[in-house]
């Protein structure tokens, strides 16, 4: 009879690992930096009647800044001509972002622009996106209403979770 080595532990039971697998996961998942903004919709009111109008919001993102700066035409109940954006950065130190795509969209229209796509940015700065677009309804009641959402990369390494967090999407919409 020969003698039967003793396979090692982990091979005679991987369910064990389980837990502790699972705990790092949820871990990473749910990791991100303190101050990170993990990019919730900001919510702005837009008043009808109204024929020229600017609405801002601002994300802190930890080591930088996005504002967002929607400038808007004529404001009815039921339509908005969107104007133009601008997004202003303000970098910390000698932090570096690559900049992205921006998306404009209601239940009518789906706009995509390369913004500053590929632009490595380490200085304050600011980007304008000319849009020139009306937006008729979007809101299930027939009410105005525009989305809008601008991409950043902090290194072209991040994970989806990461460069997830980096994101800024506001909403505009009447009451």
């Amino acid at each position: 009879m020969s003698a039967r080595t003793p396979e090692p532990r982990l091979r005679r039971n991987p369910l064990r690992l389980v837990p502790a697998v699972a705990a790092a996961l949820v871990a990473l998942a749910v990791a991100a930096p303190a101050s990170a903004d993990l990019s919730p919709i900001h919510w702005k009111t837009l008043t009808p009647g109204t024929s020229s109008s600017v609405r801002s919001t601002t994300y802190n993102h930890g080591a930088f800044k996005m504002t967002l700066i929607a400038y808007f035409g004529q404001v009815t109940t039921r339509s908005l001509f969107l104007d133009k954006l601008t997004f202003k950065y303000t970098m910390s130190n000698d932090y570096c972002i690559f900049g992205g795509k921006v998306y404009v969209w209601n239940s009518g229209l789906q706009l995509t622009y390369a913004g500053d796509e590929g632009v490595v940015k380490c200085n304050n700065s600011s980007y304008t996106r000319q849009v020139d677009r009306w937006f008729v309804g979007g809101q299930t009641n027939g009410k105005a209403f525009v989305a809008v959402e601008k991409n950043v990369l902090e290194n072209y390494w991040c994970t989806p979770r990461a460069c997830a967090a980096h994101r800024l999407r506001a909403a505009f919409y009447v009451p």
